[in-house]
């Protein structure tokens, strides 16, 4: 329930200098102690993404990362966390499923997220990766209007 948790809504666009074309939107519910849902419904994406068996470094990852922006890929950044709260990168095993048509409309949990409540992920850019661990997608974070 998003009740006690902030939503932000990232709608999904090709990552710049690709020729992907995804589609669709990722929202992630916020909560109080981090914690972080994000629920994909989008297409477009890496065909038969599994996030149980993907090992590649960014493989169908799901992540924020530092930059404001999806126009320029040199000011996307890297991954997106509060170092004071973890000295590891908790997005390193963040993965989605999509299924052979590259959809995916997954659900997936970050616990404790990135350290960062919803107003400081506000406007940071949400990738995509594909199965090589690529940058495939980008959207920025917005408010759930």
């Amino acid at each position: 329930s998003s009740k006690s948790g902030k939503v932000l809504i990232a709608r999904m666009a090709a990552y710049p200098g690709t020729d992907s074309t995804p589609m669709g939107e990722v929202h992630l519910t916020v909560f109080p102690n981090y914690d972080i849902i994000i629920e994909i419904d989008a297409k477009g994406l890496a065909p038969s993404c599994n996030a149980a068996t993907n090992t590649n470094l960014n493989g169908c990852g799901v992540h924020i990362h530092e930059g404001n922006t999806c126009n320029t890929a040199s000011l996307v950044g890297g991954h997106f966390w509060s170092t004071a709260k973890s000295v590891e990168d908790p997005w390193v095993d963040i993965r989605y499923d999509s299924n052979g048509a590259g959809e995916s409309n997954d659900v997936v949990g970050v616990i404790r997220g990135n350290g960062y409540d919803a107003d400081i992920n506000f406007a940071r850019a949400l990738l995509l990766h594909d199965e090589t661990g690529a940058r495939i997608a980008c959207g920025l974070l917005e408010h759930h209007d």
